[in-house]
């Protein structure tokens, strides 16, 4: 019975860190959509620093994120 319990526990975890994983490519997906909306939206006419800059700091937040995400499944 003991086993059986462990085992329902055991099972518990696992769709947690599954839900876990499945909330972080979410939001990984989104951010990336969002990034590849606004560089399409700049327009060499209509380009300025700051936007750029924006965009660039979006991406290395990806990066960062997905870096440490390597780290920690590893």
């Amino acid at each position: 019975m003991e086993q059986l319990r462990a085992v329902a526990s055991d099972i518990s975890a696992l769709v947690e860190h599954v839900d876990q994983f499945a909330d972080w490519w979410l939001q990984q997906d989104t951010m990336l959509k969002s990034l590849g909306e606004r560089i399409g939206q700049l327009e060499p006419t209509h380009v300025t620093i700051l936007r750029v800059k924006s965009v660039k700091k979006g991406w290395e937040e990806r990066k960062m994120e997905y870096s440490q995400y390597v780290t920690k499944v590893s």
